[in-house]
C-alpha cells in the first residue's frame, strides 16, 4: 500500500493541475474499482493481494490530495472552510451508513457480494462524474 501512495503521489499532484476534477474524480473511483476486483482475486493467489494493497495505496494518495484540496478547490476565492465542513459532515455520514450496511450484505449473502456491491458503487460514482463533464457546444 505504501509503495503505491509514494509512487503515485507526484502523478497525482501533476494530473490535478492538468486535468478537470471530474476526469481526476473519475479515474480516482477507477482506481478503487481495480482494488475490489483484485483483491476479490487474492483467494486464487498471494500476487493478487499484493498488487491489491499496490493499487489501494495508489487510490489513497489520490484520495489523500482531492480531500485536502476539495475545499480550496471548490471554493475558488471565497472562504474554503465551508465547503470543508460539508466534506468532513457527507464522510461523517457514509461512516454511520456504509459499515453496518457492509456487514449486513455480507452475513446475508456474502463477502463475494459485499466486493460486487463495492465494485457497483465506485462504478457509479465513476458514471456520475463522467456524465457531468462539461461538453463543448459549438459557437
Amino acid at each position: 500500500q505504501t509503495l503505491g501512495y509514494v509512487f503515485s503521489s507526484p502523478f497525482w499532484t501533476r494530473g490535478l493541475n492538468l486535468i478537470p476534477l471530474n476526469y481526476f474524480s473519475n479515474f480516482l473511483f477507477f482506481c478503487f474499482g481495480i482494488y475490489h476486483v483484485l483483491f476479490m482475486f487474492a483467494s486464487f493467489h498471494i500476487f493478487w493481494l499484493y498488487a491489491a494493497y499496490f493499487s489501494y495505496g495508489i487510490a489513497s494518495a489520490g484520495s489523500h490530495l482531492l480531500w485536502h484540496m476539495s475545499g480550496p478547490l471548490f471554493a475558488h476565492s471565497e472562504n474554503s472552510s465551508q465547503f470543508s465542513r460539508v466534506n468532513v459532515m457527507m464522510v461523517g455520514i457514509r461512516g454511520l451508513i456504509a459499515p453496518p450496511l457492509g456487514a449486513l450484505i455480507c452475513y446475508l449473502f456474502g463477502p463475494l457480494s459485499a466486493f460486487v456491491v463495492a465494485i457497483l458503487c465506485c462504478c457509479y460514482g465513476n458514471w456520475l462524474m463522467f456524465s457531468r463533464i462539461p461538453t463543448k457546444q459549438p459557437a
